[in-house]
């Protein structure tokens, strides 16, 4: 599945890339020898997509509207397949933008097209991602207890979170060291700033993925249940009732019915006693906080005996 969507969005990409990179990059020739491998675009896009809608298919085939591991596998993958684009698109055209805006310095053509290609992964990645994402938020929102709970969105966060939060390092250490190399080599300048373009575009792009990540972990860890709670809470004990008594079987049946008192029934044969109403031992059991009762039928009344179950 993943392989399907990924190869649809890079011909997504691809014909977008061609459409851009002949109105605003630097295109050489004609439309024809350009466009060439606009059948090919279309054959991605076209076989990605049936490959990924035939496994989609065939997982929610089964018709239930309960959120499993596997939906979420499949949501969190594409969102990430999604993200990476969105991360490697702005870090290209933040890498651009500053050589751009470098003093001295000149965009030649063939660095139109990188920047149309970058903004061209930019501009499907993004919305893709942002519909996605936001799609798993609302979930997320409307089931918060079992979704922060998934084993599926801890590892997508933590992953995104520790990987990025790497490379985001990694990305520092070099952007450092080639500034300092500029600074005591041939000194500080526009080589610097070139030399610095794309270690200072992951740094801004991949440390504020990270950062956001982070904050979307720690939120979750704040409404994640205590699994200790749940263990140390004990269960509501199930209330009991033992009838002696004399005809009163009918009673005992209604009253395990209509409740959820636990009934046994026993029926006196020493020709004491007399028969119980239901109303009458309804209202002996509101009346009485305990959960185990012993109720029997006697010459004189109803004796009431509470006992440890």
């Amino acid at each position: 599945m993943v392989g399907g969507l990924f190869t649809a969005l890079s011909g997504v990409w691809y014909l977008a890339y061609l459409t851009l990179d002949w109105w605003f990059g630097s295109p050489t020739g004609l439309a024809g020898p350009h466009f060439r491998g606009l059948p090919s675009g279309l054959a991605l896009v076209i076989v990605g997509w049936m490959v990924w809608k035939y496994h989609h298919d065939i997982m929610r085939s089964d018709g239930t509207e309960t959120r499993t591991e596997i939906h979420r596998a499949h949501d969190y993958t594409v969102a990430g397949v999604d993200l990476i684009a969105t991360v490697g698109g702005t870090a290209a055209v933040v890498a651009a933008t500053v050589q751009a805006l470098t003093p001295a310095t000149v965009l030649h053509p063939s660095d139109r097209s990188e920047l149309v290609a970058a903004v061209t992964v930019l501009l499907v990645g993004a919305p893709l991602w942002w519909r996605h994402w936001t799609g798993i938020q609302r979930i997320r929102s409307a089931h918060p207890s079992s979704e922060v709970a998934s084993p599926t969105r801890r590892i997508y966060l933590i992953a995104l979170f520790g990987l990025g939060g790497v490379v985001a390092l990694v990305s520092l250490l070099v952007l450092v060291y080639r500034a300092l190399e500029q600074i005591l080599g041939p000194g500080a300048g526009t080589g610097t700033v070139l030399a610095i373009r794309w270690p200072l575009a992951l740094v801004i792009t991949v440390g504020l993925t990270a950062a956001y990540h982070r904050t979307v972990r720690r939120t979750d860890l704040l409404e994640m249940p205590d699994p200790e709670i749940d263990r140390q809470a004990s269960p509501e004990p199930v209330r009991s009732v033992t009838l002696v008594a004399r005809d009163s079987r009918h009673v005992a049946e209604a009253l395990g019915e209509q409740t959820a008192v636990r009934v046994r029934y026993l029926e006196r044969t020493d020709g004491h006693g007399r028969g119980l109403a239901l109303d009458e031992v309804m209202e002996i059991l509101d009346d009485r906080p305990e959960t185990h009762l012993l109720i029997v039928s006697g010459q004189d009344g109803v004796g009431i005996i509470p006992y440890d179950g």
